[in-house]
């Protein structure tokens, strides 16, 4: 999410004109949709505290190296590897509001 925010820092030190970081953001957030349904029976498998420290530790390493990428290409890759791990998110926090709250949880009126 810090992409957006730090965009004239990225697209000055990778060289990247408008267009070309554009696509760096299309990479991140295309990549979540693709992976939603295997990644929900991953969360499945795994349970929901591994599956967020499974996502959680991809979009860290992945942030890691995007900060010392060297150009587009390789950019453009772990924004995709990051999508990836990001895309457990949903999945894993819908599972745990669900088992972790039952339908009875008292509500205040």
């Amino acid at each position: 999410m810090g992409v957006m925010a730090f965009a004239p820092a990225i697209q000055r030190d990778l060289g990247l004109d408008t267009a070309s970081f554009g696509l760096l953001v299309a990479a991140y957030y295309g990549a979540q949709p693709l992976v939603a349904l295997p990644g929900g029976w991953l969360v499945d498998r795994i349970g929901v505290r591994a599956a967020l420290a499974l996502s959680m530790a991809g979009v860290s390493i992945s942030a890691g190296f995007f900060a010392v990428s060297a150009g587009g290409t390789m950019a453009a890759s772990l924004l995709i590897l990051a999508g990836i791990a990001y895309s457990l998110v949903n999945p894993a926090t819908s599972v745990g509001v669900v088992t972790w709250f039952p339908p009875d949880w008292p509500v205040s009126r």
